[in-house]
Formats: C-alpha cells, sequence, structure tokens
C-alpha cells in the first residue's frame, strides 16, 4: 500500500463522498482547509502517477483506494497519539490508529509526525497488542524531547475514558465536557496490560475492588 499525505487522503476522500473517522494532524478542519488540501492532493497524486483524469472521471489506484474506503466505513477505532495533558485534542506527533472495518481484517494507519499515513491491514487483537506496545515503551522510557505535561493517549470511540501514559506513570482519564477539558480518575507507579485492555475494550469500571 503507498504512503500518503494528509493532503492526498483529502484528495481521495471528497473525490469519493466519504468520511474520515477522526481529524488530521496536518489539515485545517474547516470547509476552506478541506478544499484546500483536496486540491493539493490531487495535483500530488497525478505527479505521482496514482491517479488518472479518464472520460468517466477520476481512477485512483486501487492500492490507494481501497484501504481509505474500507476505513471511511469503520464502526469503530482505537487510537494512541502524543499531547499535552490539558489539550488532548492537539495531537501534537506521530500517532496510530486502529480501524475495525466491516467484513474484513482491521486496518492499521501508522500517521507521522508530519502527517504520512501507512496503511497496512492486521487483526484487531494484533492492533489492540501493538498500542498496549506504544502505552509500555512510553512508561518505560518516556516520550523523548517532550515536556512533562506530554501524554501518550491511547482509547476508543466506544467510551470517553482513556489512558495516558508518561514515564513510570499511567493515568486513567475521562476526557469530555467543556474544552474537552481532562479529569484524571485514577494514577499508578506500576504498569498494567488489564488496565489498558479494559479501557480499550470499553470494559473501565472505576469502582472495581482492589
Amino acid at each position: 500500500m503507498s504512503l500518503l499525505t494528509d493532503d492526498e487522503l483529502v484528495a481521495v476522500i471528497a473525490e469519493g463522498g466519504l468520511s474520515w473517522p477522526v481529524p488530521l494532524l496536518t489539515v485545517e478542519m474547516s470547509a476552506k482547509g478541506l478544499r484546500h488540501a483536496a486540491q493539493v492532493g490531487l495535483r500530488s497524486l497525478m505527479a505521482r502517477d496514482l491517479v488518472a483524469n479518464e472520460h468517466a472521471g477520476l481512477t485512483f489506484a486501487p492500492q490507494v483506494v481501497d484501504p481509505i474506503r474500507a476505513i471511511a466505513g469503520a464502526s469503530a477505532w482505537q487510537a494512541a497519539y502524543i499531547a499535552d495533558l490539558d489539550s488532548p485534542e492537539s495531537v501534537a506527533g506521530a500517532s496510530t490508529f486502529v480501524f475495525e472495518t466491516i467484513g474484513r481484517s482491521s486496518f492499521l494507519d501508522l500517521v507521522s509526525a508530519i502527517g504520512v499515513h501507512q496503511f497496512a491491514e492486521s487483526t484487531a487483537p494484533d492492533g489492540s497488542n501493538l498500542l498496549i506496545a506504544q502505552a509500555k515503551n512510553v512508561f518505560d522510557f518516556g516520550i523523548r524531547g517532550a515536556d512533562g505535561g506530554s501524554r501518550l493517549f491511547f482509547g476508543s470511540n466506544r467510551s470517553n475514558v482513556w489512558v495516558a501514559v508518561a514515564s513510570q506513570m499511567i493515568q486513567v482519564v475521562h476526557i469530555g465536557g467543556e474544552g474537552d477539558s481532562v479529569r484524571v480518575v485514577e494514577t499508578h507507579d506500576e504498569f498494567s496490560e488489564t488496565l489498558c485492555r479494559e479501557v480499550l475494550d470499553g470494559t473501565y469500571n472505576s469502582g472495581r475492588p482492589g
């Protein structure tokens, strides 16, 4: 599958009348911003010979359009991304998304810090395992070049309860309300894979014993 920039992704989405389930790192998500991104992206795809302007209209290469069509119809997704604890809605670096698509394997979307997407087919368990491995790596070694307020957030669209991870600290947080504010539910200095899976699965219960 081809690597795609945010702009190229928007071009495919716009031409196909699709919607994308999550924000894009380098695109202003306004009508004007999306139009500009689509124009830039289409020119880039043409230069890369990934789209042809035929008599019937634009035809995108299968390695470009197939994963996008599958992800656009995703029923659920999980994510891991870097953001400041006080601004969880503002992605500040690379991110990983696991989209649960209908009738096929899940898709991974590995997004670089400059908004370049690498798609790969996966399974839902493998995708969850990847997110948890990323969280464990941040817990063990921290976030390179980040200040004390930075966290690796991960969770899913099933719940407003997410996990925020920093060096030697894992927090369960509730994201929502005015300004996407963050409320810390609990904090631990030991990594718990079970806790991570409960949050990803949407089965976390703050009132559980122990």
